[in-house]
């Protein structure tokens, strides 16, 4: 190699090191995999708050599945803040979604094929303040033509009956129930 090829190699090298040390500072969040339930297991993404997380799948050994308000990882607990797109991929029996007055839940939870064959989806809240409608995408369970129940203590009837509207304008196929 001549003078100027070594050089340009040289400065090429440098250039990647420098990148190479750099990108990690701008990676993307760190994932999570941990358990809400002896059989299922949730993976999700730390936020940058790093205090909360946002679902990106679940999965279960058995007929059922839970998606908590909280997952524990590592020795480390993180709050449930959203639960994206795709996140049940498999058909169950029955998915709990366990929420906080801070949940958020994305579009098209319920997207795969298998996953629209899913019988019942039930909705709860952790603590004592009530759900919203506003926490919820309109297209969140569009083609879902399971049965959605709503617990009472999770929601007050007028915030359901915004959420049954807002869910039906959305493409929700199904039955959205409210019971104790």
């Amino acid at each position: 190699m001549n003078r100027f090829g070594r050089k340009v190699s040289a400065l090429l090298l440098a250039a990647a090191v420098t990148v190479a040390s750099v990108v990690p500072a701008f990676a993307a969040n760190s994932p999570v995999s941990g358990n809400s339930d002896s059989s299922t297991t949730v993976n999700a993404t730390v936020n940058k708050d790093g205090k909360s997380v946002t679902v990106k799948s679940i999965s279960s050994t058995g007929k059922s599945a839970t998606i908590p308000a909280s997952v524990k990882s590592g020795g480390k607990t993180y709050s449930v803040s959203e639960i994206k797109t795709n996140s049940i991929q498999k058909k169950y029996n029955k998915v709990t979604i366990v929420m906080n007055d801070e949940t958020k839940v994305g579009a098209k939870i319920v997207k795969s094929k298998n996953a629209k064959k899913t019988k019942k989806i039930v909705i709860t809240a952790t603590n004592e303040k009530k759900l919203n409608a506003s926490q919820f995408n309109k297209k969140a369970f569009k083609g879902f033509k399971g049965k959605i129940i709503v617990k009472k203590s999770a929601m007050t009837k007028k915030q359901f009956k915004k959420l049954a509207k807002k869910l039906r304008k959305g493409g929700f196929k199904g039955k959205i129930v409210r019971k104790k």
